[in-house]
């Protein structure tokens, strides 16, 4: 069965390419040439994914956007955007499915039939070489090939993605961005580099996207927090003070206490449990109460909901169900 899209590198690209420069860089960058010199990409907007099911939503993590063509038509074409930080040899089938879904939505509403690209992104470890269904089916004999859905999906694996051929992007978002999540195991390569990747960010500092960037450095675990703290303290002073601030109002909405404070209290009760499967429960009954103590003092501290969900991996429904739980809202 497919698992949940409960990883902070699932929420963080789609967080991300919810930002139209990033989003039209990012298409800009890895569509091929011969489409992307077709689009007008002043135009891309978002499009509702209302037409899949609440399970489908639940399970994959999609964006959809609409752009118009450079030659003026009124015809439009809808890019889908499937992201997997997992190797999942099925998604040809999944993103079957949304094209179906997708197509059945714009007749069901009567428009005209809008294109729709898929487009690939994994940002995974594991090696994976992209299988579309038509290969699911090679020994078929030909006679039936004919009744085998075919359609091109464009994949971008970020591990076969050289380090020089990102490091030549211009837009310092997006390669940063890039980078950091290229290296996201190794938390010696990002501390060593983390004075270069604000300096280069350092345009940006107020925005939303750099936000969204500091918060996924926060949160991985191959980073000692204290080494990063040092490392800010190396900045220009007006620099450091700026990234500093931000630090401490982090720390200060709960996102960091509430990450330490679920691991000890998993631990805790763990102890305490102390037979077979006592300490693995009690550690992810810890994190769990991490979690939420992570949520309410977010939204006690006033941050919007959006920005809750990317700090604590939680879904919209599970946020809300957690606020009126505690008596935040009815």
């Amino acid at each position: 069965m497919p698992q949940k899209i409960t990883s902070i590198h699932d929420k963080f690209v789609k967080e991300l390419l919810s930002n139209k420069e990033i989003a039209i860089a990012f298409l800009e960058e890895y569509l091929p040439t011969k489409v992307a010199n077709k689009l007008q990409f002043e135009t891309l907007r978002y499009e509702s994914t209302s037409f899949l099911s609440k399970e489908l939503s639940e399970l994959f993590a999609d964006m959809i956007w609409s752009v118009s063509l450079q030659d003026g038509s009124s015809v439009k074409v809808s890019i889908l955007l499937e992201h997997k930080s997992y190797r999942d040899d099925k998604t040809a089938f999944q993103i079957l499915e949304y094209l179906a879904l997708g197509y059945h939505a714009q007749l069901k509403a009567g428009q005209p039939l809008q294109l729709i690209i898929p487009v690939l992104y994994y940002h995974g470890q594991q090696k994976w070489d992209f299988k579309p269904v038509a290969s699911f089916f090679e020994d078929l004999d030909s006679v039936f090939g004919k009744y085998v859905p075919v359609y091109r999906t464009e994949f971008i694996n970020l591990q076969n993605l050289s380090e020089e051929s990102i490091q030549k992007l211009t837009f310092g978002l997006l390669q940063n961005a890039l980078l950091i999540q290229k290296h996201y195991p190794d938390g010696k390569y990002l501390i060593e580099r983390v004075e270069k990747i604000i300096n280069e960010l350092s345009p940006y500092l107020q925005t939303s996207p750099f936000r969204t960037i500091f918060i996924y450095l926060l949160q991985n675990e191959n980073i000692d927090n204290q080494e990063l703290s040092n490392k800010i303290k190396l900045l220009t002073p007006q620099l450091n003070n700026n990234v500093m601030s931000l630090y401490d109002e982090l720390i200060q909405e709960g996102i960091l206490r509430g990450k330490i404070e679920g691991k000890l209290e998993g631990i805790e009760e763990g102890i305490e449990k102390g037979i077979e499967k006592g300490i693995e429960k009690g550690i992810e009954k810890g994190i769990e109460k991490g979690i939420e103590k992570t949520i309410l003092n977010a939204y006690d501290n006033k941050i919007d909901l959006q920005t809750i969900r990317l700090i604590s991996g939680e879904s919209l429904e599970k946020i809300n169900s957690i606020l009126i739980k505690n008596g935040r809202i009815n």
